[in-house]
């Protein structure tokens, strides 16, 4: 199943917003200040939204979980615990189980 409308604007959103960041002269922050601001606060602002984002179906829990797990990095903290268990126990009773 793919992912819904909403849940996937959210991902890609942050995939947008992390290869725009990334993209940046390294020296940015030295260099204008301001405009490392600007680039940090729509960087984090993408994050949690897809930290916030709603999965429907396992595959999306999935994804969400790996978002929140980026290169091994667990950036699990606890509201973030929190809503992933909210979101198993949901998808759970939606299957019946």
């Amino acid at each position: 199943m793919s992912d819904t409308v909403s849940f996937a604007a959210a991902m890609a959103a942050n995939e947008a917003a992390r290869d725009h960041f990334n993209s940046l002269p390294a020296n940015l922050e030295s260099v204008d200040s301001a405009a490392f601001e600007v680039e940090t606060a729509k960087l984090f602002e993408a994050l949690g939204a897809a930290d916030h984002a709603v999965p429907s179906t396992w595959t999306e829990f999935v994804r969400l979980l790996d978002h929140m797990c980026d290169g091994g990095e667990c950036n699990i903290d606890g509201d973030n615990a929190e809503r992933l268990l909210i979101h198993a126990r949901r998808i759970l009773a939606a299957e019946g189980r």
